[in-house]
């Protein structure tokens, strides 16, 4: 395990640039007056770190534009290099290294967003199992997208189920409830299975999808259960139940009607053209 902190260390070191230094005074005060008040934080900031970390972290949080974001993760990561070194790691307390491997998830993820390239900050973050399970779960589903390996997505759902003994993707069941925020992993296994031309499973995922989803009664801003709608509508027709297609990409599109997002409007336009096709065909 040691050896895997020190070699994350090391990885990050590459992949981060020299900070510049301003006084530990000026920073205390602009933290205190600017960011006394804020209440949404991906990861508690670990108490052993310093005032200036911890502005670059709030700095990163109040960007418009994951270029502008990385840039400040990278800052604070180079911050606690520049304070410490790889022999260091083991006297570190869990708070200090799930803090440390939150930022380089959220490095490379800010990355991942502006077209860079965050293989290597992900990578460096696995090596540490500490620290936020949302942004491990995102870490595993952008190298899963960005690989195709399926033990990344396997990592994801793990994470997701809270189930560290699944041993493979056909273990992997759809809870009664979920939140429309944590379907990604279900889309990406379902989505797995369709292009490996298992239609009957990717169909069994996306009607699960939508039972969950329904049955949570959550706010759906991106247009998760329509969507699921639509997906099991394509693949009832692909199987040859074309009555039960039809009725589902009709459902797809009057869920989707109910919201005004962008998401969703997106969503009822391509129910409303599997819906036109599947007339036409019938």
């Amino acid at each position: 395990m040691n050896r895997n902190l020190q070699q994350a260390m090391a990885r990050s070191a590459r992949v981060v640039g020299l900070g510049f230094a301003i006084s530990t005074g000026l920073f205390a005060a602009l933290y205190a007056i600017q960011y006394r008040n804020r209440t949404s934080m991906p990861f508690e900031s670990p108490r052993e770190w310093t005032m200036l970390t911890k502005l670059y972290v709030h700095q990163a949080l109040d960007q418009h534009t994951p270029e502008k974001e990385a840039q400040f993760w990278e800052k604070a990561i180079n911050s606690l290099i520049k304070q410490n070194d790889s022999n260091q790691l083991q006297s570190k307390s869990v708070e200090w290294l799930a803090g440390y491997a939150d930022l380089l998830r959220l490095f490379g993820l800010a990355q991942a967003k502006s077209g860079e390239d965050p293989t290597e900050a992900l990578l460096a973050s696995k090596s540490i199992p500490y620290g936020s399970a949302k942004l491990i779960e995102k870490v595993d589903l952008e190298l899963f997208e960005r690989t195709g390996q399926k033990e990344y997505l396997l990592d994801a759902l793990r994470t997701e189920q809270k189930n560290g003994n699944l041993n493979s993707l056909d273990e992997v069941r759809i809870p009664e409830k979920l939140h429309p925020d944590n379907a990604k992993a279900y889309l990406d296994l379902a989505r797995t299975y369709y292009r490996a031309d298992n239609t009957t499973k990717a169909l069994n995922i996306y009607l699960g999808l939508h039972k969950a989803l329904q049955e949570s009664q959550s706010e759906d801003v991106l247009c998760v259960r329509p969507g699921a709608a639509g997906m099991a509508g394509q693949m009832l027709w692909k199987l040859g139940y074309k009555q039960d297609a039809t009725r589902w990409l009709e459902m797809a599109d009057r869920d989707a009607a109910q919201s005004q997002t962008g998401a969703c409007r997106r969503c009822r336009e391509l129910a409303a053209d599997l819906l036109r096709r599947a007339r036409e065909q019938s």
